[in-house]
């Protein structure tokens, strides 16, 4: 007996979105147009990504950049980033004033600026510009960088971050 397969290839509106990350911006207005606008939904998972080893590259004080490494729960394998601060394409740009807000895979109850740098176990981080707030997850930054959206440098095998068990594919309704 033959065996047919179909196979189709999706783009994402959207970069996946985690639970604790929707939970944190399903009330933002470009979120709810992303889902309002949406015609299929995916349930996936993966274990979960985390920022390890964060901290502000203050080398050249007029360009800093984000270090950090991806991880991902329950594997050796990582992923080690490089992403400049000031980009217009992030609406941060060169020399703009912003500060930086990290959240916690696990939320803590101790102040987080009692803690030196580098910083672990963080889901996201935000950065206010003062005008606006842009917020990054590791599933945001792959997103971008496979897109090539913003100017993020990754050394490491990024495919062992891209692999999900999907559990449902649904056609989204009102």
């Amino acid at each position: 007996m033959a065996e047919h397969r179909l196979f189709n290839l999706l783009q994402l509106a959207y970069t996946p979105l985690s639970n604790y990350d929707f939970v944190m911006v399903k009330d933002d207005a470009i979120i709810q147009q992303f889902i309002n606008s949406g015609k299929l939904y995916v349930i996936a998972q993966r274990p979960v990504l985390t920022f390890e080893n964060f901290y502000i590259d203050g080398d050249d004080p007029e360009n800093p950049v984000l270090k950090f490494e991806l991880h991902q729960k329950g594997s050796e394998k990582k992923l080690e980033c490089e992403f400049p601060l000031f980009q217009e394409e992030f609406n941060v740009p060169f020399g703009s004033r912003c500060d930086i807000a990290i959240n916690y895979t696990y939320p803590k109850s101790e102040v987080v600026y009692e803690y030196p740098m580098p910083f672990s176990s963080m889901a996201n981080f935000v950065v206010n510009t003062g005008e606006d707030y842009y917020w990054i997850s590791p599933e945001k930054l792959i997103y971008h960088y496979l897109r090539d959206a913003l100017d993020i440098r990754i050394k490491g095998d990024i495919t062992q971050f891209l692999k999900y068990k999907v559990h449902y594919i649904g056609k989204a309704t009102e």
